[in-house]
This record gives structure tokens, sequence and C-alpha cells, in this order.
């Protein structure tokens, strides 16, 4: 069992002779316990924790369940600021004319040049001006900024 590649287990914490090991499917239970935005946080505590966090098994169930528990997504601006709003509430299937949701404040965006060329889209915004699109993902309060290179002879246009 030394080999951790092809050991079930991980080696985390070392006392004295003694060593703690703590299965690999327990530690992916404990994390996916833990709220979805503090993963950025916890990927820094080990390179363990990082490889678990970004691997395609212990994001996968988190895709589907946010699958079966959509929600909506608004953005505003604030004009004198230059400020991005983005908040997020629970998607009801009720007909109740009389409930109420509440949204939350996922994010705000700070000098973000950008204007809004889509609806929200599975959970990312997309942002552009010229030649230049940022995406956000205001769950993990990532932007990353794309260029692109065009031709500047043909017409372009922004699809997510």
């Amino acid at each position: 069992m030394e080999d951790s590649q092809s050991s079930p287990s991980r080696n985390l914490v070392h006392a004295g002779n003694s060593t703690l090991f703590i299965l690999f499917d327990l530690t992916i239970e404990i994390l996916s316990k833990l709220p979805v935005k503090s993963f950025i946080r916890l990927q820094s505590v080990s390179k363990l924790w990082f490889s678990i966090i970004r691997s395609k098994d212990f994001t996968d169930p988190f895709l589907a369940l946010s699958r079966t528990q959509p929600r909506l997504l608004f953005t505003f601006k604030h004009f004198d600021s230059r400020k991005r709003f983005i908040f997020s509430a629970p998607e009801h299937k009720t007909n109740d004319k009389s409930s109420r949701v509440m949204a939350r404040h996922d994010m705000t965006i700070s000098g973000l040049v950008y204007s809004i060329t889509s609806r929200p889209l599975n959970g990312f915004v997309c942002f552009s001006r010229g030649s230049s699109i940022a995406v956000c993902n205001p769950t993990t309060r990532h932007i990353v900024e794309l260029s692109l290179m065009l031709n500047t002879t043909e017409e372009t246009s922004t699809h997510v």
C-alpha cells in the first residue's frame, strides 16, 4: 500500500510511528458535504484535496445536483459605479402566485468594462467588448477573459 496511485486510501496525517489512513472515498464524502463556494479555498489545503476537487468524478455529482435544482440568475449594472451585481434565486415549479422567492447576492464585479452579450446560461454569464470575451462563473466567483483572434473582414458575433 505504499504506492498511493494504486491504493484506495491516501496517507493524510503522520503521527509519530503510526500513520492515519483515511479512505479516499471517505475524504470525498467529507468534501461533498461542504458548500460548493468553499472549494476554491479548500484547493489550497493539499495537493490531494486540489486533485480531488478538480477531478471529474468529484464535480460530476455536483453538476447533476445543480441541474435537478435549477436557479434563476439575474445580473444588474449600477451605471454610476460601473459595478455589476449577480443574484440567483431557486426556481419554483409551483403555480402559487402568492409564493415569494428570496434572491441571493452571489457576486459583485467591479471595473469590468464589458457589456453583457448573452442571457445567463448553465450558470455562466458572458460579457464582451470588441474582440474580447469574459466568462463569469458566479458559483466559483471566477472570471476568465478570452481574447479572440478575429479576421477583421469577417462579421462575427458572440454565442454561448
